[in-house]
């Protein structure tokens, strides 16, 4: 007979772990982000918690994949602190997306900082995504470094269209931020980009090249290739690895998204995108 004491100790103690990783993480970026500092303050009620605080909340909801009344029950666990299912849903829908975006990045940063000496590799890559009620399906298009030496995966940007909309349409839009651009330029020492062969057109390519990133698509079969382009299987084949990503939003989020509307749910697939970073951020840095 297993020691009852013995394995309740220890699991209460990987819970506690768990919670001061979540909590922990979740204040060093919202912090980053300066938010916390430059909240003005608002007349009228008193907010029952601090920024960083519905943040914590918001990133235990992705993470865990929880509903808003399961994120309400298992508050007091994480921010000590009891509120309602409605209090965070008026939350969910409070938060901009350009706050994810940057807390996205900023988590990215840390680990490329730790780890600048790896051999980094840019992936892009999409998905289908599917929505819980109803039969409406979006197309996630994600913009992945791979580290080759240490082997995982950080998300740079993302974005949800349309399931019409096409690859390489997806892949422009992302590009057409100069934040993004810039960010990857100067990650990326060796510039090497990797995609399938939906992103295959000359277009394309000429437009990565334009961004100083030397494209490693697989080229059709019907295609016909420029004598200055160079295709690489041995670095194409490390594209593999970033469908990890979908794999992870498969077996967690079951590729689905509890959301109604398209703002709910684009802000909901970009909390997704910051759970893997922050997931990653744990086992890298705090564990």
């Amino acid at each position: 007979m297993p020691n009852r004491r013995k394995y309740k100790r220890e699991w209460e103690r990987g819970k506690r772990d768990e919670i001061r990783k979540i909590r922990h993480v979740g204040r060093l970026i919202y912090r980053m982000i300066g938010r916390e500092k430059g909240e003005e303050k608002k007349r009228g009620r008193k907010k029952k918690l601090k920024g960083s605080e519905r943040f914590i909340l918001l990133i235990l909801m992705a993470v865990k994949n929880y509903t808003f009344r399961d994120t309400a029950s298992v508050a007091p666990l994480y921010i000590k602190k009891e509120v309602s299912h409605t209090t965070v849903w008026r939350y969910f829908n409070d938060m901009d997306e350009e706050l994810i975006e940057r807390a996205i990045r900023i988590a990215m940063h840390i680990m490329v900082r730790r780890y600048s000496d790896d051999f980094i590799i840019g992936v892009m890559d999409s998905t289908g995504i599917s929505i819980a009620r109803g039969n409406r399906t979006y197309k996630g298009h994600t913009i992945v470094l791979y580290f080759k030496e240490n082997c995982f995966l950080l998300v740079v940007k993302g974005l949800i269209t349309e399931r019409n909309v096409s690859d390489i349409e997806g892949g422009r839009i992302m590009l057409a931020e100069k934040s993004v651009i810039q960010e990857i330029t100067r990650i990326l020492r060796n510039i090497m980009f990797c995609a399938d062969a939906a992103y295959s057109a000359r277009k394309f390519r000429i437009l990565l090249y334009k961004l100083n990133l030397y494209p490693i698509i697989k080229p059709r079969k019907n295609e016909k290739m420029h004598t200055f382009y160079k295709f690489i299987p041995e670095i194409y084949r490390y594209r593999a690895v970033a469908e990890g990503l979908y794999g992870e939003f498969k077996i967690i989020y079951n590729s689905e998204i509890r959301m109604r509307t398209p703002e709910n749910i684009a802000k909901y697939f970009l909390l997704m995108l910051l759970s893997h970073n922050i997931k990653i951020l744990n086992r890298k840095i705090l564990s």
